[in-house]
């Protein structure tokens, strides 16, 4: 966190990718496995997508974390994660796979009570629908 804070995103990177995730992988924490899989999608995009590579490595990470939240399932991290994940589909054209995704990000912030998400959601959901 305080390297992410500090802007050296790629030594972040490094160390979620080459400390974090293989030691969670040992221990099977598949809660902590989807949080850092997060976290690394959301620290490729932050400076923005630019390349296939990281394209790849984005979706790689947010579909790897939204599976896992749905495992484990936990609302808070089916909302928060489809919400990003249906995002990156919706704004690359997949929109069916983003329409459920949010719906399932939809019901996760719904069992919350976390209003001002699931509005957010239905405003996308709805533009998703006048596209399609």
């Amino acid at each position: 966190d305080n390297l992410f804070h500090r802007g050296d995103l790629d030594e972040a990177l490094r160390i979620l990718r080459e400390v974090v995730l293989p030691a969670l992988e040992v221990l099977g924490d598949l809660d902590g496995i989807c949080k850092t899989n997060w976290q690394i999608a959301r620290l490729i995009a932050r400076p923005g997508i630019d390349s296939q590579e990281k394209f790849d490595a984005v979706f790689s990470a947010l579909a790897t974390a939204y599976d896992l939240a749905l495992k484990v399932g936990r609302p808070d991290a089916i909302g928060a994660v489809g919400w990003d994940l249906g995002q990156f589909l919706a704004a690359n054209g997949a929109l069916d796979q983003a329409k459920a995704v949010l719906t399932q990000s939809y019901e996760a912030f719904n069992r919350l009570g976390n209003e001002p998400a699931m509005n957010a959601i239905s405003k996308l959901l709805a533009d998703l629908e006048k596209k399609s």
